[in-house]
């Protein structure tokens, strides 16, 4: 067999002697001198090189030189497309629209309401997830909202009965929640009975720049969630922070990012990232357009980094091939509303248009629904260095004829993300 070099391999140079190889597509990494990268590099087979490219091939660093890796990804795809909801499902649930902060930016003011799952929904909906999930290996749900705690008790009846139903089937339960950790500390007691993996919180500032971005209807609400953030993560709950960014608060986010890090009460159990705000269907003079991405994306991590926020968190800096773009590409999981309506996106919530059934009823197979996607990408997308680590962007945009702003923050963040890999090997050496 004859080998080449991976197409998503990359080699990044530490000094004249040290490289640090890492591929895209296998998530293998390993550090090479000077004479094993010449070899990497010609891939010629000899009885001193043989066993050494044989090493490589299996981390596929190289591949056989007949494999087109493309027409890989893309078979890759469309069997996950069905081979994902064979073995697992999941659901992305929204209980209401309502929420206790106003965010300018946020996607769902135009379907913002004060509506809320009612009892026969909720009943509904649990028959309908124990339905699906009956003879899968996994259960997913994510909380969703508006205010996923506005609706607390729902929260843990679901949450309850779903837990029961899964130990008693032998299926894998995890949930995640999206929320605004005003009412976190309202949970602190049940946090475990959740089956929590993840709670995303957004943080687009410090204090004053916080509050007045998040328009709380309660008072005092930065020193609230922080505390809810520090109380829940030191239970062992693994809280992530989403900091949404503009041109106008970036300064801001550096001295909560500060903030938190050097904080006595900072441990492990919480993640950072960053995340530009998107035109919202109208034209802002403050948000950053995606040419400009990657420099702001380097300027924020490369403050991530100085503060220490690697130093116990390495492996926050590798890269993660994904199978899919995301959960929209699969009817293995589904985003539902307050009214029990299903969609195939998160982003399509309480727009009942695209509604494609309901948990009374089911989801209703349709020409609309077949097409939705089909495994493969734009030649553009084809093209990408970061191809494997978003399998072509946003499923959803495209249909709703929004062409910019698909694209993974991971094709904006590779060339930092590379840069403090290196950094960080030479300053652990």
């Amino acid at each position: 067999m004859e080998y080449k070099k991976s197409i998503y391999t990359r080699t990044l140079k530490i000094d004249d002697d040290t490289w640090l190889v890492h591929n895209l597509a296998s998530g293998s990494e390993c550090i090479l001198d000077k004479a094993e990268r010449l070899i990497l590099d010609s891939c010629k087979i000899s009885k001193d090189t043989g066993e050494f490219l044989k090493q490589l091939y299996e981390m596929g660093i190289i591949v056989n030189s007949k494999v087109d890796e493309k027409a890989c990804l893309e078979l890759e795809r469309k069997i996950s497309m069905y081979s994902f909801s064979t073995e697992e499902v999941g659901y992305v649930i929204a209980p209401t629209m309502d929420c206790n902060a106003h965010c300018f930016y946020c996607y769902e003011n135009e379907t913002r309401k004060s509506c809320y799952m009612d009892s026969k929904t909720e009943e509904a909906l649990i028959k309908y997830i124990k339905e699906m999930a009956l003879g899968k290996k996994k259960l997913f749900v994510s909380w969703f909202g508006g205010e996923p705690l506005l609706c607390k008790d729902l929260l843990l009846r679901v949450s309850k009965s779903l837990t029961d139903f899964s130990v008693n089937n032998n299926i894998e339960y995890y949930s995640e929640m999206t929320t605004n950790g005003y009412y976190l500390n309202e949970i602190v007691d049940e946090i475990h009975s959740l089956e929590l993996s993840d709670i995303q919180v957004s943080i687009d500032g410090f204090k004053d720049d916080y509050e007045k971005r998040k328009e709380y209807i309660n008072k005092n609400s930065w020193e609230k969630v922080v505390d809810n953030i520090y109380k829940i993560s030191n239970l062992g709950i693994h809280i992530t922070l989403r900091f949404n960014f503009d041109k106008r608060n970036i300064a801001s986010i550096k001295k909560a990012v500060s903030f938190f890090i050097k904080n006595e009460k900072w441990n492990d159990n919480i993640s950072i990232y960053f995340y530009p705000l998107e035109p919202n269907g109208k034209s802002c003079q403050f948000l950053y357009k995606e040419s400009e991405y990657e420099e702001i994306m380097a300027d924020l991590y490369t403050h991530l980094y100085a503060e220490g926020y690697y130093k116990n968190k390495s492996y926050a800096l590798d890269f993660h091939k994904l199978s899919l773009p995301c959960y929209g590409a699969t009817l293995g999981t589904v985003a539902i509303d307050y009214k029990g309506l299903i969609y195939q996106c998160q982003h399509l919530l309480c727009r009942e248009e695209y509604a494609i059934g309901n948990v009374f009823d089911g989801i209703v197979i349709t020409e609309s629904i077949s097409n939705w996607y089909d495994g493969t990408v734009k030649d553009e997308c084809q093209k990408c260095d970061v191809l494997p680590l978003c399998q072509g962007g946003c499923v959803t945009k495209p249909k709703l004829g929004q062409e910019n702003y698909v694209c993974h923050m991971m094709k904006y963040r590779l060339q930092i993300q590379e840069k403090l890999k290196v950094q960080n090997y030479i300053d652990n050496q």
